[in-house]
């Protein structure tokens, strides 16, 4: 093999080593959590509003604490009717589309002040229709800090309807 050839192959083989090893470096330097979790009444009656917040928190090893954070809310619509939903304020904007799958998206606006201690991020309004025992909780949750995806845990809520 020339000369040439050699250098080029070496060449590459490091370049592959070098990205490997930073991959492993910022995967095992980079591993941000948080707790997503509900507040709110855990009983319930017919006809009656009840309000549920959604919040943030336990939040571990975030670079600028979470910026950023999706999911969709889930409940069971033959026990609770989505009536509304609001957002937490600034610098934090959280937006949810009950037309698409009840979507929840949002950020740090300013990707400066990022959440680090419990805090509410969306409240949300429902309409207990039925007796009985449900839950509300959040699928396809994914958050992240300034720089990286981080891994989550969710908490659901469950709530006992009564008439």
């Amino acid at each position: 093999m020339k000369l040439g050839k050699k250098i080029k192959i070496l060449v590459i083989a490091l370049t592959l080593v070098t990205l490997f090893n930073c991959s492993s470096v910022r995967a095992d330097q980079y591993d941000g959590h948080a707790v997503l979790g509900f507040d709110g009444e855990s009983i319930a009656f017919v006809g009656e509003n009840l309000v549920i917040t959604l919040y943030i928190t336990d939040v571990e090893n975030a670079i600028g604490g979470v910026a950023s954070m999706q999911g969709n809310l889930v409940f069971d619509p033959e026990y609770l009717e989505y009536v509304s939903g609001t957002g937490a304020t600034k610098p934090y904007g959280f937006r949810i589309n009950p037309a698409n799958n009840y979507i929840i998206a949002g950020l740090d606006t300013t990707l400066s002040n990022g959440i680090t201690e419990k805090t509410t991020i969306m409240t949300f309004v429902f309409k207990p229709l039925k007796d009985g025992v449900t839950e509300i909780t959040l699928n396809n949750a994914k958050i992240t800090d300034t720089k990286y995806r981080m891994s989550n845990t969710v908490i659901p809520k469950k709530i006992m309807i009564v008439s």
